[in-house]
């Protein structure tokens, strides 16, 4: 009975931390996506306009194939992450762009899926070493 009141006292930690880990990960995402193209409205001789779209495919792109994988080799794969991110643009194509931007969600997911699968794969595969 003890055992079993420690094991579910450690997953209840686990997901503390991984509730923790979603936040941090949230809120890093919508900085990121608003950084630069608030920059571009508060610069507009800097930022010309096809360095805003650099910023929504390159910049944005990486980030989110990046966050994905790295938050994959934390935790694990997790389905929900590539959607999170692409989703949380939503409010920065409201704001800052405007509906054609629409496409860039799917990029966005598709690329963080991509991480996501990479990340998992490279997970499952160091935890399949160590045991």
């Amino acid at each position: 009975m003890l055992k079993l009141n420690a094991k579910k006292q450690k997953k209840g930690d686990n997901m503390k931390q991984e509730e923790k880990n979603i936040i941090v990960t949230t809120l890093i995402t919508i900085f990121i996506f608003n950084l630069f193209p608030t920059i571009a409205k508060f610069y507009p001789s800097i930022m010309s306009i096809y360095m805003v779209f650099l910023g929504l495919i390159a910049i944005n792109s990486a980030y989110c194939f990046l966050i994905c994988m790295v938050y994959s080799l934390k935790e694990g794969y997790k389905w929900y992450l590539p959607f999170l991110t692409g989703l949380l643009f939503i409010p920065t194509m409201f704001i800052f762009y405007d509906i054609s931007s629409i496409v860039y969600i799917a990029l966005y997911i598709f690329v963080g899926c991509v991480g996501n699968l990479i990340g998992g794969l490279i997970s499952d595969y160091i935890h399949k070493t160590k045991a």
